[in-house]
């Protein structure tokens, strides 16, 4: 009988297929993260990272969101967010979906850029790689019909320059991303 994948081994396999890495980008990525101690789980093996890999589904079937798709001031909001995407993945990621730019270009609207943003401890940790997680984490939970509201006061609290409480900001990490990041505050 196969072994039980953690939960949270299964969502770092699942984010990064969505990412563009295959499976064995995706295996040495879990084993630097397990020897660093991030996680503390051992890693699965490479053949059951791939078959999880490629059940991975495009997080929305929207299709590729284009230049012309958009009035220029919406493309001028989105268009630095993909770049960063192209570079974070290391080009893996050449595009955003439709559904992704709508909810980008609606985050960005909210979110002013850095430089126009009051400055404050967190009120500059909203970039553009980040605004596409998040981007791509409401498209999940609107899928699924979860709650958004901790995703809302993540973009409340870049709008307005909010400083959070460490429990909060660690659960904006783990949103993030960050592996090192614990459960909400509120869940324990």
């Amino acid at each position: 009988m196969p072994k039980r994948i953690p939960e949270e081994i299964r969502r770092k396999i699942v984010d990064k297929a969505e990412e563009g890495l295959d499976g064995v980008q995706i295996a040495k990525h879990l084993e630097e993260l397990h020897k660093a101690g991030k996680i503390d789980d051992i890693p699965p093996h490479l053949r059951t990272i791939q078959e999880i890999a490629k059940t991975v589904k495009p997080v929305d079937p929207s299709g590729s969101w284009r230049l012309m798709d958009s009035e220029p001031e919406d493309a001028a909001l989105i268009l630095p967010v993909l770049l960063e995407v192209f570079d974070y993945t290391g080009g893996r990621r050449q595009s955003l979906t439709k559904r992704e730019a709508e909810i980008v270009c609606k985050i960005r609207r909210v979110v002013a850029p850095p430089s126009e943003r009051r400055r404050s401890a967190w009120g500059d940790r909203l970039d553009g790689f980040e605004t596409f997680k998040l981007a791509r984490e409401y498209i999940r939970r609107e899928d699924r019909a979860e709650s958004t509201e901790d995703l809302d006061r993540i973009v409340a609290i870049a709008a307005i320059g909010f400083v959070p409480s460490p429990e909060e900001k660690e659960y904006i990490a783990k949103l993030e991303g960050d592996d090192n990041a614990r459960t909400h505050p509120k869940e324990g």
